[in-house]
């Protein structure tokens, strides 16, 4: 039955070949006025496609213009800009600055890992030179931060994988060193969360993942990933999660499986169902609704999705379908980030033949930086392409015939016309699709029904806005009839001649229910002697799920190892499409009859003096599960001398040995040889392996006793030390004594560790000694300068010396002496004139060392002995007193004195035996 969507062939064609010819006229103008702008390899594009579009007006067959390769050259030839980076490079980073400038950063070249980086201005389309970071690094990250800064982590450089990280601020211009990762990493990925820490996963052997924490400076620990895998993809979900995606196993091959990242958990899971194809470097993009778009990452072109409502993956298809003649559509594809699948090697276009490239979105332009071409050179040259925001998306991923698939957009002109076509991939006549306006907010919602003649068939979905030029694809298929999953057991060792046993394989159909016969298989092929047996095989399948057992027998010839493989089912009679999907991975570990061991030692520490020290090792059987059988002995040497004696764990779980080892007492600090060895129990051979063990020195704090002192003069007291951390090993003692700073005037002297040693039998080497030095004091000395009294009479000179006097305890070499004077004044009486020392030493300045009391001492001036003589007179009674009355003389009287006399007498005036004193 026709489809009411489906047009006559007839006018399909006629409409699809006006469609052609309008639209290669319209590139056929924008490539001529272009070509002046673009490289070379554009510019011959153009011609080609003006070559083609020649060839539809003049009526030449249609299949001349239908090839794969010339509709992808047609529209690569069409980007607005192209110019050459600084450096050529590739495994670069390119990162939007918010400025609005591009960051690019590392790779390698022929020159090898690169250091230097350099900045694109996309308002001049110039490349300028920015400052070198400090590493070399290629397959690192860069993650544009919350502040505008980028953060540059892991990578490696000719040496290997690094660890550390550096911080780009575009305000300086200058690389700073950033927190270092847990691990080195090389191929990893960074996903920023809202808080802005990053998740940090892959890129090293184990897998592991961290969080790290760019504002505190920390890193911690994230699990570890179902997968060691580099060159994935990660995209943060709607809900919170990571999606990790494809990349590359430890041994470098491509896997074709994804894990989620439970953030509130902090551990990985493994999303139920692979990839169609296994994917490297895969671009991601997540949708309005939640769901991926996963972009390219192989060689084939395509992209598929990953569903978080049905947590799996689904609708494959190649982005441009093979055979497709619809140069629109390719056009379409190279302005949106689907772009990225047609971008690797093997293409005939020079702007599409690369890898290790960037694509960086830039506001309605995408640019494209570097890679390698399928000649392996290392490419220096850019190009700007026009690049639509809009998206599109469907409810689903696969329909079965009958059901309806909901088409809605994002990101148009509020109001056009949206014209959606579904282009089937294989390309078949039957092109559908239909026109929806529209709304306020640009957006629109349309559907389209899944018919019969749908069945096992895949999509590309376009949309073009008719006003604006948007334009978005995606992809979608219907109902896959047919998948096949195996439950627990998935993973059986045995040893050789043994039969490994799974869990039962469930084969689900879907679609229709018409009967297929299908016959189970295993891909790869498995080793030799080695044979997978079904419950049911062939199977015919009536629309219920088919469940078969699953086996796989070995001989005694089959190779020891580890086997992956996944369940095939091939389809014969009676059925439609390509058959079911591979199963989930199953592994098969062969183990011989005896399983060769390797034995590791991990490295120990001890301090001199412990009495006992750890020692640990690790039996690894070639293949197969963990040792849990035999003895592991351990030995500690040092050269051919046994150190103590040998120590046997008797019980080795998982592998895992320990024993505790008595070192004998006294035993000196250095290096030693560890020795374990594996006894074997049942189905293992023995082995041995060694560490090292390093006894460190112990260590010990002495500090000078404080407050020690002695008095000026006084012979030095023996030095006194305490002890203040740590302790000696018995009979180790200390030997020798303290000293100190010469010196003996009074004052402060640093007391040293002078001849002090521990004598431990291995000359001091079993002990870090460290000393703490305090000061020691010389005292002032207390002395006495003691002054004699002296006095004079009035009027004699001053005795010479003034005085005399004596000290007490002075040293006799300091050679104390002293000179006087005494306050002036000449005057007998009760007043004293103070006799002052002024003492006096050889060197002067050794009276810095005394404290002394020096009271000096009094000077008296006695009065002086003097007499004055008056002479008698007398007169006759009546007649007045002689003038003078009288005369008179002094004696002893000092002459600058001058002393003189008046005289007077006793009153009366008679004559007679009375006298009247004078």
């Amino acid at each position: 039955m026709m489809s009411p969507n489906r047009p006559t062939s007839r006018t399909r064609l006629l409409s699809n070949t006006t469609i052609r010819i309008t639209l290669l006229l319209s590139l056929v103008a924008v490539a001529a006025t272009a070509l002046a702008s673009v490289n070379s390899s554009a510019r011959s594009l153009g011609q080609k496609l003006v070559a083609g579009a020649a060839a539809i007006i003049s009526g030449a067959p249609e299949t001349k213009l239908a090839s794969h390769s010339l509709a992808l050259e047609a529209e690569a030839a069409a980007p607005l800009q192209s110019s050459t980076m600084l450096t050529a490079r590739r495994g670069h980073t390119a990162t939007r600055l918010s400025d609005g400038r591009v960051l690019i950063a590392g790779g390698e070249n022929s020159d090898g890992t690169l250091n230097q980086a350099e900045l694109y201005d996309p308002s001049s389309s110039t490349f300028s030179e920015a400052a070198n970071m400090g590493a070399a690094r290629a397959d690192h990250t860069a993650t544009l931060l919350g502040d505008g800064r980028v953060l540059i982590a892991g990578g490696r450089n000719g040496a290997g994988a690094l660890a550390t990280t550096e911080i780009f601020d575009p305000a300086s211009g200058a690389f700073t060193s950033g927190p270092s990762m847990s691990v080195a990493r090389a191929g990893h990925s960074a996903t920023l969360f809202a808080n802005g820490r990053i998740l940090i996963a892959g890129g090293n052997a184990s897998g592991s993942a961290e969080i790290l924490d760019v504002a505190a400076g920390t890193s911690s620990p994230a699990g570890s990933m179902a997968v060691a895998r580099s060159l994935h993809s990660a995209a943060l979900l709607q809900d919170g999660r990571v999606l990790i995606v494809g990349g590359k196993d430890a041994g470098g091959n491509a896997v074709a499986s994804g894990e989620i990242f439970d953030t509130p958990a902090g551990a990985f899971s493994t999303v139920g169902n692979a990839l169609k194809v296994a994917r490297v470097s895969a671009q991601l993009r997540v949708l309005f609704d939640g769901k991926v778009q996963i972009i390219g990452g192989s060689n084939d072109g395509s992209m598929e999705l990953y569903d978080p409502v049905y947590e799996g993956f689904g609708g494959y298809a190649h982005v441009l379908p093979e055979g497709d003649t619809c140069a629109a559509l390719s056009s379409q594809i190279l302005n949106t980030q689907t772009r990225s699948a047609l971008f690797h090697n093997g293409q005939t276009d020079s702007l599409l033949d690369r890898s290790g490239h960037t694509i960086t979105e830039l506001n309605g332009q995408a640019l494209v930086l570097g890679g390698a071409n399928s000649s392996g050179t290392v490419l220096g040259s850019s190009s700007v392409l026009a690049s639509s925001a809009a998206s599109i998306s469907t409810d689903k991923m696969d329909y079965a015939p009958g059901e309806t698939a909901h088409i809605s957009g994002r990101g148009f002109q509020a109001g056009e016309v949206v014209r959606v076509k579904i282009h089937e991939d294989p390309h078949t006549p039957q092109e559908r699709g239909f026109d929806v306006t529209a709304d306020a907010n640009g957006n629109f919602t349309g559907d389209y029904l899944v018919m019969d003649y749908d069945l096992d068939m895949k999509f590309i979905v376009g949309a073009r806005g008719l006003t604006s030029g948007a334009t978005a694809q995606t992809t979608m298929t219907d109902a896959n009839p047919q998948t096949i999953a195996v439950a627990a057991p998935t993973t059986a060792t045995v040893i050789q001649g043994a039969t490994a046993t799974y869990g039962n394989v469930t084969l689900t159909v879907g679609g229709n229910t018409t009967p297929c016969t299908v016959t189970f298989g295993v891909t790869p092929a498995l080793p030799a002697g080695a044979t997978a047996i079904f419950g049911t095989n062939p199977a015919t399948t009536t629309g219920a799920s088919v469940v078969s057992t699953l086996s796989v027998t070995t001989t005694a010839t089959t190779a020891p190892g580890t086997y992956t493989f996944q369940v095939t089912a091939t389809n014969s009679a009676g059925c439609q499409g390509p058959g079911a999907t591979p199963s989930n991975t199953l592994t098969l570990v062969v183990n011989a009859s005896t399983v060769n061991t390797t034995t590791t030692v991990a490295n120990a520490n001890a301090t001199y003096g412990n009495t006992s020290v750890t020692l640990n090792a690790t039996v690894t059987p070639a293949s197969g599960p963990a040792v849990n059988n035999g003895s592991v002995t351990f030995t500690v040497k040092q050269g051919p001398t046994t150190i103590g004696a040998a120590t046997t764990d008797n019980t080795v779980v998982a592998g895992a040995a320990s024993v505790s080892y008595a070192l004998p007492a006294g035993t000196d600090a250095g290096p030693y040889t560890i020795e374990a060895a594996y006894t074997p129990g049942t189905g293992f051979n023995a082995s041995s392996g060694s560490g090292t063990l390093t006894i460190n020195k112990r260590a010990i704090e002495v500090t000078a006793d404080s407050g020690q002192f002695k008095t000026y003069g006084d012979a030095d007291p023996t030095f006194a030390y305490t002890i203040t951390n740590g302790s000696l090993v018995s009979p180790d003692a200390f030997t020798g004594a303290l000293s100190r700073v010469a010196g003996e005037n009074a004052g402060l002297y640093a007391i040293t560790i002078g001849t002090l040693a521990i004598n431990d039998g291995n000359g001091g080497n079993n002990y870090n000694l460290t000393f703490v030095s305090r000061n020691f004091e010389i005292k002032k000395r207390a002395a006495t300068w003691t002054t004699n009294p002296a006095s004079k009479t009035y009027g004699d000179a001053d005795p010479s010396p003034l005085t005399t006097g004596s000290g007490s305890n002075f040293l006799a070499a300091d050679n104390v002496t002293a000179t006087y004077a005494r306050a002036a004044g000449e005057n007998a009486g009760a007043t004293t004139y103070h006799i002052t020392a002024t003492l006096s030493a050889t060197p002067l300045a050794a009276l810095d060392n005394y404290i002394i009391t020096n009271t000096g001492a009094e000077f008296t001036i006695n009065k002086r002995l003097a007499t004055w003589t008056t002479n008698p007179a007398s007169k006759t009674y009546g007649d007045a007193d002689p003038s003078p009355l009288t005369t008179g003389s002094g004696s002893n009287f000092v002459g600058a004195d001058n002393v003189t006399a008046t005289y007077t007498r006793a009153a009366g005036e008679n004559a007679g035996a009375t006298t009247y004193h004078i």
